[in-house]
């Protein structure tokens, strides 16, 4: 027992290390970096970027933003400060107790010690849960409390108040949660802990369903909350490939003479669903799982997949051992497609972030294939995963080159500049530099959060324009530029240098690169102004 709890400590440690290491990479994206600041921001003034006090609603450059992760962050920066570790260590502290848990649950499904340890070994060497857990983002937060609250329900005497709040938090954090965890509730409760009728249970379930039903309609009654819906959880039904397929099937059977009412029979709004179940079942291929998960580095590194790929092999086995069973364990295959759910109306664009909540629940079935090999064969299967994992970690420069402009290192030598002049004098900067530069001049310099503050409510989809002395120059606003007297600081983009460069004499002052050491900026002076 003692030599269990020693290995047991040593794969946590080793997960929060590995976590640890090379603390700043990844390197923010625009959106982690916003919540970043954000933390900081609510830390010490209790607003968000955009001056408002201790709101429940984000919000970013693409969608609405639920609360959990944003002030997660805040509680680590409220003790550690606006750094890295302060915005990184709260989702790496959960990352690590995600193993513990690993651990717990697969002592529950099977009474084999040696699976559980293999199990959380697993799960602390995947991929994307090492990803996830430096940066801040939501998908490591739900991941987390989907596994607890499975725990917790499959331990004999349910506790509902602790169960109680995770559900909440999972509801508040993602989006997603809103559509898994009634599901999910049930599922646990009816098929795997067999304690469906017992009271405290009925009312689980009937709380999991209430409380995210509230949660959609409060979301629906913000400005703008039906249309982030629409657009970004129920996209199929906005795809006008899928709309034109279905005219185009009807008018082909009106050419064919047949009776308009069995073309309205067979070509109608139901076509959508054998579309979004293809896509569905797609975010669960074995590609995803041990080839490549991430190609553009958003939830990932680069060139990997869940896990090693020659964990494939243990997976297999793990898999048709749980198929031959007839135990209660292979129940929890149904959660891959429980967790994957809301990706069936989200076409055409994939979720993986869906993916990675199974994570936990493939790194169990990996475990359970290990007792099925030869010793020897599972000894180098797991020295070779692991080293392929360690590779990645340790050297981070490769990855750094392919998510170049996702994830911009070299965004930081460009704020800095831009801070320095902006000091001083008005500066215009070109805004596809990057994603959105708002977010990184906001953590990466000394920006008075005040300067940033706007009257909106509820915008969505927000760009900042304007902070303080430097304004954003967009592509519509480049035939307003005019000539003035005084000269203006300019940090523009190659798309904006094209644009002037002919009509202005322009005095090049400095050339910023990128991760591949290619012009990415210019800071110009100029007789330039621009009309707003």
């Amino acid at each position: 027992m003692e030599k269990n709890i020693v290995i047991l400590g040593i794969i946590i440690f080793l997960a929060f290390f590995i976590r640890v290491y090379n603390l700043p990479f990844p390197a923010f994206t625009a959106d982690e970096a916003r919540i970043a600041y954000r933390g900081y921001t609510l830390a010490n003034l209790g607003k968000d970027e955009m001056g408002r006090t201790f709101p429940v609603i984000f919000n970013s450059l693409s969608d609405y933003q639920l609360p959990v992760t944003s002030y997660l962050a805040a509680f680590g920066e409220f003790f550690l400060g606006k750094t890295d570790l302060g915005a990184r260590v709260p989702f790496i502290v959960l990352g690590t107790i995600l193993i513990f848990i690993i651990y717990k649950v697969t002592k529950l499904l099977n009474d084999k010690e040696e699976v559980a340890l293999l199990a959380a070994g697993i799960g602390a060497f995947s991929p994307p849960l090492i990803f996830l857990s430096k940066i801040p983002n939501e998908t490591i937060i739900l991941t987390f409390l989907l596994m607890l609250v499975f725990y917790l329900l499959l331990q004999k005497k349910v506790k509902f108040w602790q169960i109680g709040i995770m559900i909440t938090l999972g509801v508040f954090t993602s989006k997603f949660s809103w559509f898994i965890m009634p599901f999910f509730v049930t599922f646990t409760l009816f098929f795997c802990a067999d304690k469906f009728l017992q009271k405290k249970n009925i009312i689980l379930i009937l709380y999991s369903l209430i409380i995210s039903s509230l949660a959609i309609t409060l979301f629906i009654g913000i400005p703008q909350g039906k249309r982030s819906l629409s657009e970004n959880n129920f996209s199929i039904f906005n795809n006008v490939t899928i709309a034109n397929g279905i005219n185009r099937l009807k008018g082909q059977g009106m050419q064919s003479g047949w009776p308009s009412v069995l073309d309205r029979a067979l070509f109608n709004k139901a076509s959508y669903i054998p579309v979004g179940l293809l896509h569905w079942l797609s975010h669960i291929q074995p590609a995803f799982y041990f080839g490549q998960l991430d190609e553009k580095g958003i939830i990932n590194f680069p060139r990997m997949g869940g896990f090693a790929s020659i964990l494939l092999i243990p997976a297999l086995m793990g898999l048709f051992s749980l198929l031959k069973s007839f135990e209660k364990k292979w129940k929890i295959l149904t959660t891959f497609f429980l967790f994957t759910f809301p990706a069936t109306f989200i076409y055409p664009k994939y979720s993986l972030e869906l993916v990675v909540l199974t994570l936990p629940i493939m790194a169990i079935i990996i475990a359970m294939g290990f007792l099925h090999l030869p010793r020897i064969l599972a000894v180098v299967i797991l020295f070779v995963s692991v080293a392929q994992v360690m590779v990645q970690v340790i050297n981070p420069f490769p990855n750094i080159r392919i998510t170049n402009f996702q994830r911009p290192v070299w965004i930081k030598q460009v704020v800095n500049y831009v801070e320095n002049i902006s000091k001083e004098e008005q500066l215009i900067m070109s805004d596809d530099i990057t994603d959105d530069n708002t977010p990184f001049i906001e953590w990466y310099s000394k920006f008075n959060p005040e300067d940033g503050f706007l009257a909106e409510q509820y915008p969505y989809r927000i760009r900042q324009t304007s902070l303080k002395n430097i304004n954003m120059h967009g592509f519509d606003k480049t035939a307003n530029i005019c000539s003035v007297k005084e000269k203006t600081q300019l940090i523009i983009s190659k798309r904006d240098l094209q644009l002037i460069e002919d009509r202005f004499d322009l005095i090049n002052l400095k050339k910023f690169q990128d991760s591949f050491d290619r012009d990415i900026a210019y800071s110009l002076s100029s007789r330039l102004c621009l009309n707003r």
